[in-house]
């Protein structure tokens, strides 16, 4: 098949095309952070009892070898992910809210505070450490 020339590279630009299409595919693999096997694993997660209503949760092997996976908390506190058997350390964030007008440059903007206790935002002190085994795993978090 003739493509069109690219005068400014002197390639087809059907080879361009494809060149490009599989350096997306590829940036698309790579930044995915949920495997597509593996255990589906959802819970919810309380703080003094009551659900978050946000934040993100973070599942990191301690097998160096896979990827981290990374899940929104919904406003019902519910998160779900897949994530492939083996020990996780976890990770979980809840900040306050700001409103979504303002933006870094106003001066209005202050960096949001963290709202669930400190020790659960780093792998260094997170206590959080779990076994995920099952085709379908429940965790439930109360924080």
């Amino acid at each position: 098949m003739q493509g069109v020339v690219n005068t400014f590279s002197n390639q087809t630009l059907p080879t361009k095309i494809s060149g490009w299409s599989l350096v997306v595919f590829l940036l698309f693999a790579v930044g995915c952070s949920q495997p597509d096997v593996g255990s589906d694993v959802q819970g919810k997660v309380t703080f003094d009892g009551q659900p978050l209503d946000g934040g993100v949760i973070l599942f990191n092997p301690l097998n160096a070898d896979l990827p981290p996976i990374r899940a929104n908390i919904q406003p019902d506190g519910a998160y779900q992910l897949k994530a492939e058997p083996a020990e996780y350390k976890v990770i979980v964030k809840w900040y306050e809210k700001q409103s979504g007008d303002i933006q870094a440059e106003d001066p209005r903007y202050h960096e949001p505070k963290l709202l669930t206790p400190k020790k659960y935002a780093s792998l260094q002190t997170t206590p959080l450490q779990f076994k995920v085994a099952k085709e379908k795993e429940v965790i439930d978090l109360d924080l």
